[in-house]
């Protein structure tokens, strides 16, 4: 069915612990030296710690101890690094600045036959300061992923009977490198398929109790519970009448690029129901924003300026829900889109040419800005866009169409 879509060396500032010498004082002299006896017995005074009483000297006061080496002064702690765009690292702290303690000088002699005062005591080391603490490394800003991408060539040709005349919607599988899921629009079955790279029917999900009014696009992302889910876009409305859309998820089910064709029937999808906040539209691109888990949907619109409109990811399921208007975007006849693996980088697929923009403050910024252009001289009735679980490969299809297109990036 064709339609109308719409970033000093550690100066070691040794800095000794400039103690003043501990001067050891000066020991007292000795007392007079002994009278003599009749035959004048003592000379000089004996020493002065075994000195006579009283004609002996008196001993020599000891030396005082030296003064103990004052204790280095603590390192500056290392300065913050400033946030920039890879976040430069904060310098290091400045070495502490530890002193030596200065050895105690020598007591003097006393004076007479008294003792030689004491060594004095050798002063203590001074403790070396704390080495600063290194600056804690600055915040960089957010990496933006690569946006350059080489011309797309086709990969792959779509098997099975089914899926193989052009799907509607595709994206890539987040836990399985090298998966890719698509589905059919309206008139198809609510399934959605799993297929390598290269085209090969890996398995079929059929998603039980669920009708398909138009499914327009898939996306995958985080959901309710750990690990990723898969999305279903139902909100195609070419003629612009659908009082609600729908949009159905489930738990990436486990697949393998290497296993044989299976079919698995799901029976615990979830449904989200929303309407617009202004009126009906057509859309056929659905985007999930993995930082967030939030709903990202744009209008498939003629003119130059569709819509995005967004819901939080954690809306009950199975209750009517109220889109919210994020803004416009200059892009015309949105036929897919899909977000990369870590929400840095958004893409859409228009008939000739995918349009990529990084990803900015805020939802409304990022769209508000123009998008970098990759030329796709492909099938002119385009379908479908999706980011690798690396993030460094798209790839995108055509309805009415088999072949699977892939455009690698060219950044280093």
């Amino acid at each position: 069915m064709t339609k109308r879509r719409h970033r000093d060396s550690i100066v070691w500032s040794l800095t000794l612990a400039v103690v003043p010498l501990g001067l050891a004082a000066c020991g007292s002299g000795g007392g007079s030296p002994g009278t003599g006896g009749t035959t004048g017995t003592a000379g000089s005074g004996a020493a002065g710690t075994t000195g006579a009483a009283g004609t002996s000297g008196a001993a020599g006061t000891s030396g005082a101890a030296g003064t103990s080496g004052a204790a280095g002064t603590s390192g500056a702690a290392g300065t913050s690094g400033a946030a920039g765009t890879s976040g430069a690292a904060g310098t290091s702290g400045a070495a502490g600045r530890g002193g030596t303690g200065v050895a105690g000088t020598t007591g003097a002699g006393g004076r007479g036959g008294g003792a030689a005062g004491t060594t004095g005591i050798a002063g203590t080391t001074g403790v070396a300061g704390a080495t600063g603490g290194a600056g804690t490394t600055g915040t960089g800003g957010a990496a933006v992923g690569c946006l350059m991408f080489g011309t797309p060539t086709q990969v792959g040709t779509i098997a099975g009977t089914t899926v193989m005349a052009g799907p509607s919607g595709m994206a890539a599988s987040r836990a399985y490198p090298g998966v890719l899921y698509a589905q059919m629009d309206a008139g198809g079955p609510a399934t959605v398929f799993a297929m390598t790279s290269a085209g090969a029917a890996l398995a079929e999900y059929r998603l039980m109790g669920v009708s398909q009014t138009d499914w327009e696009d898939l996306a995958v992302g985080p959901g309710p519970a750990t690990g990723s889910y898969i999305y279903v876009g139902d909100f195609g409305d070419n003629n612009a009448n659908r009082t609600e859309i729908q949009i159905y998820r489930f738990a990436e089910p486990t697949v393998s690029t290497t296993q044989a064709m299976m079919t698995t029937s799901i029976t615990n999808s979830q449904v989200l129901r929303f309407t617009y906040p202004d009126g009906a539209h057509n859309a056929e691109s659905l985007m999930i924003d993995p930082p967030t888990g939030d709903i990202v949907i744009i209008t498939k619109e003629a003119a130059n300026v569709a819509a995005v409109f967004r819901a939080p990811g954690n809306t009950a399921p199975d209750t009517p829900a109220v889109l919210m208007k994020v803004g416009p975007v200059s892009v015309a006849m949105a036929a897919g889109g899909d977000a990369s693996p870590t929400g840095d980088r958004f893409a859409v697929r228009v008939n000739a040419s995918i349009f990529l923009w990084p990803r900015a403050a805020t939802l409304a910024a990022t769209f508000a800005a123009t998008p970098r252009t990759l030329a796709f001289m492909g099938p002119t009735q385009s379908e479908g866009i999706a980011f690798s679980a690396d993030g460094r490969a798209l790839f995108t299809t055509a309805e009415n169409s088999s072949a699977i297109y892939q455009a690698t990036a060219s950044c280093p």
